[in-house]
C-alpha cells in the first residue's frame, strides 16, 4: 500500500502493484568494511532493508561476503541466524565449544550470538554469509545450487573464480556454480 496525493491535496491509498526494480550488484564494485568486531572485512551485497523491499512478506535477511585471511573470533550477532559458506578453501572452526569442520560451497547454519571462531584455514578464502533476523531462517535458505539456470527463489550469488561473487535479485539465468538464497521447501 501507498499513499498517492493529488493536485488539490486529496490523499488516497493504492494497493501497490508495481514490483521493487531488479537489484544486481558487482562484488568488485562495492565497498569493503571492518566486520563489527574490526577483526576482518566484509562486503556487503544485499542490506537488511534491500531485502525488506524485495521480499516485503519475510523477515529481513542480509547477504555479505568475508574475508577470510586468519583465523580469529566471529562478531557475535544476537537476534541473528547465520548461514555461512566457505569458498575457495575447507575451514574449521569452534562454535559454542564444538569444533565443525566446514568444506568449500558447504553451508553451515548456526546461532548468530553464539561464540563462534574460525581454528584452521589452509589458505586466505571467502565465506558467503546469509543473516536472517527474528526467525527467518524458518523463511530464508542458502544452498549450493549445480543444476540449470532457474529464475527460482529470491537471490542468486554467481561462483565464478576467487572474488568473484555478484548478486541477483530476483534471480537471474546465472550459470552454475552458483548459491541460491529461497523460501525453504514446506514439507505437505
Amino acid at each position: 500500500m501507498r499513499i498517492v496525493r493529488r493536485l488539490d491535496g486529496a490523499a488516497r491509498i493504492v494497493a501497490m502493484t508495481e514490483t521493487p526494480p531488479a537489484l544486481a550488484r558487482t562484488f568488485a564494485a562495492r565497498t569493503r568494511v571492518p566486520w563489527f568486531n574490526g577483526a576482518g572485512f566484509t562486503t556487503e551485497l544485499v542490506s537488511f532493508e534491500d531485502s525488506a523491499r524485495h521480499a516485503p512478506d519475510l523477515s529481513p535477511w542480509r547477504l555479505s561476503i568475508a574475508e577470510l585471511s586468519r583465523p580469529g573470533s566471529f562478531s557475535a550477532i544476537p537476534g541473528v541466524t547465520r548461514m555461512f559458506c566457505p569458498v575457495g578453501a575447507d575451514v574449521v572452526l569452534r562454535i559454542d565449544g564444538a569444533t565443525v569442520t566446514v568444506v568449500s560451497h558447504q553451508v553451515l547454519t548456526f546461532d548468530g550470538g553464539a561464540e563462534a571462531e574460525l581454528l584452521e584455514l589452509p589458505s586466505p578464502c571467502h565465506a558467503v554469509n546469509l543473516m536472517s533476523r527474528d526467525g527467518g531462517a524458518e523463511q530464508a535458505v542458502m544452498r549450493l545450487d549445480e543444476g540449470p539456470p532457474s529464475r527460482a527463489g529470491l537471490a542468486v550469488v554467481r561462483l565464478e573464480g576467487e572474488g568473484r561473487f555478484d548478486v541477483l535479485v530476483p534471480p537471474d539465468d546465472a550459470e552454475a556454480p552458483r548459491l541460491r538464497i529461497e523460501r525453504p521447501a514446506r514439507e505437505c
